[in-house]
């Protein structure tokens, strides 16, 4: 039942990507129109799945159900509180590829053992969600950049946002996102000293999720004290994807 749930997510998103590939083709609003519906609907099956979704077992394909879910959630949030329509190409393409992922990889279990269930489940979810704030900071970053490069060629502006909103849209979720994930990080590192006597055995894991979490801090520091945004930053937002994927991929899935 359940992984038919995901399956109905899946195929709503599919077809939702394919509307908004005809609308980006013919310029008609309907079809982005209907591709937010088809993701919304899918949304929900998504939501209904992984609350139902037992988490005593970890995976790596729970954690990018859990990382596309959080980028719609913060997508359609943004629709409903600001009526603003910020990256809808890179959040429904992002969203629909993590959710393909996480269904076709292995799915070995990693069993949670000698600790409050509670508390592990509170750190997964805080974990996923400051993710997906700081994965909506590297897409608006980019949109920032591009925005940029397009008004100094002087080519025609992306219509559905301008450099504040995209920047403005950045820094916050960068700070939010790092504010939970930084919670998720020390949750784990104590999660982990209570069930198995240490902090952290440095594996590949948790020695990425440290460093991605150095260089956002750098990143927000650096965007706040010092103004820095466009290619100045572009290049430590992409050096923080590459370590949260590998923190992801170090996700024992064999």
């Amino acid at each position: 039942m359940l992984k038919s749930l995901f399956l109905i997510s899946i195929a709503l998103y599919f077809i939702g990507l394919i509307f908004l590939i005809i609308y980006l083709k013919e310029k008609k609003y309907k079809f982005s129109l209907y591709s937010e519906y088809l993701f919304l609907s899918g949304l929900v099956f998504h939501l209904i799945h992984c609350f139902f979704c037992p988490l005593k077992n970890v995976n790596m394909g729970q954690a990018l159900s859990f990382l596309s879910l959080s980028l719609l959630l913060v997508y359609f949030l943004l629709r409903l509180l600001r009526n603003v329509k910020v990256g809808q190409t890179i959040f429904f393409f992002f969203s629909f590829l993590f959710s393909i992922l996480s269904f076709i990889i292995p799915k070995s279990q990693i069993e949670i053992k000698n600790f409050s269930y509670t508390f592990f489940v509170a750190h997964i979810i805080i974990t996923i969600l400051g993710l997906g704030g700081l994965v909506s900071a590297i897409i608006y970053s980019y949109i920032y950049y591009i925005q940029e490069r397009k008004l100094k060629e002087k080519s025609p502006s992306l219509s559905d946002f301008s450099l504040e909103k995209s920047n403005l849209f950045s820094l916050k979720s960068l700070r939010d996102g790092y504010v939970l994930y930084t919670l998720g990080i020390f949750m784990g590192y104590f999660w982990s000293y209570k069930s198995k006597g240490v902090l952290t055995k440095f594996t590949l894991k948790e020695t990425s999720a440290l460093i991605s979490w150095i260089i956002f801090g750098i990143l927000y520091y650096i965007q706040k004290k010092y103004g820095w945004r466009g290619k100045k930053v572009l290049f430590l937002y992409f050096l923080g994807l590459i370590s949260i994927l590998l923190a992801i991929a170090g996700i024992r899935i064999f």
